[in-house]
């Protein structure tokens, strides 16, 4: 049975390390119950979490994390203190001035939700829902995006119900994001098949585009967060895709290649006698 964290249990490299010697600043009695949390919401003992922390590929992530959550910072801070300085100075339109500073405010505001988002657990609300609707749904989300490059989404469905245990709106969510990817990739008019189909214990999704398809160094770390090669993107939006894809038990394949396009296919665990 794992063990839950509690203070007695602490590794001493936890409490005694440079953190201990800034008790007076209070940061020694804010760590702990963030440790607290950590072990908790994993569900792991104190030494695991500590033990694979110090791990130094884990460091390397971490450290990668750190670098590209400030790369997306980087531009609406800078935004944000040039258009400052301007109304400071009374120079230009001060009313798009305020706006810029606004929108550069939410898109830092979005960056922040992701990696909140991102650092949860999935907690997934499963029951027995028509995945074919939850597909057809993300189809329709994405219609607007897809027609501002006169994009067509051809959806493949089979005429049978193809029941699941899943949560729609995560689900719903995940599928967003590969779609969304697709047609990014995409040039004006192109088409994008997406398509449900029932194997042998489970159901396959396929979203396959023409587009400007992927080298193998992307594909490798397109799930690592905060790699994008999108200039608004944060870099979140596939590893949390993962996250809900590998919560409902289901697996990610990626087949690309540069010139030719991109295919998505994702695995669900599924029982027929379930219809």
């Amino acid at each position: 049975m794992s063990q839950r964290f509690s203070e007695s249990k602490c590794p001493p490299t936890l409490i005694n390390s440079t953190v201990g010697k800034k008790r007076n600043m209070g940061v020694h009695g804010k760590i702990r119950p963030m440790a607290a949390e950590i072990c908790t919401q994993f569900d792991a003992s104190p030494e695991t979490v500590w033990g694979e922390v110090k791990k130094p590929e884990i460091l390397l992530y971490v450290a990668r994390g750190m670098m590209g959550f400030a790369g997306a910072n980087k531009f609406p801070l800078i935004t944000i203190l040039g258009f400052s300085k301007r109304i400071k100075e009374k120079k230009g339109n001060i009313d798009s001035a305020i706006q810029t500073i606004m929108d550069s405010a939410q898109n830092m505001q979005r960056i922040v939700d992701d990696v909140l988002d991102f650092a949860k657990p999935v907690r997934l609300a499963l029951k027995e829902e028509d995945v074919k609707i939850t597909l057809c749904r993300a189809c329709h989300t994405c219609i607007t995006k897809a027609q501002e490059k006169n994009i067509k989404l051809v959806p493949h469905m089979p005429a049978n119900p193809s029941k699941a245990a899943i949560d729609g709106f995560q689900l719903e969510r995940a599928l967003v994001n590969f779609i969304c990817n697709a047609i990014d990739a995409c040039g004006t008019g192109q088409t994008i098949n997406i398509l449900l189909s029932q194997g042998q214990g489970y159901l396959a999704i396929r979203i396959q585009d023409h587009g400007a398809g992927m080298d193998k160094g992307t594909v490798e770390n397109m799930f690592i967060p905060f790699y994008s090669n999108k200039n608004n993107g944060t870099g979140l939006g596939m590893p949390i895709a993962k996250k809900i894809i590998e919560g409902h038990e289901g697996t990610i394949d990626i087949e690309s290649h540069p010139g030719t396009g991109t295919e998505v296919l994702i695995r669900l665990p599924y029982r027929p006698g379930n219809q």
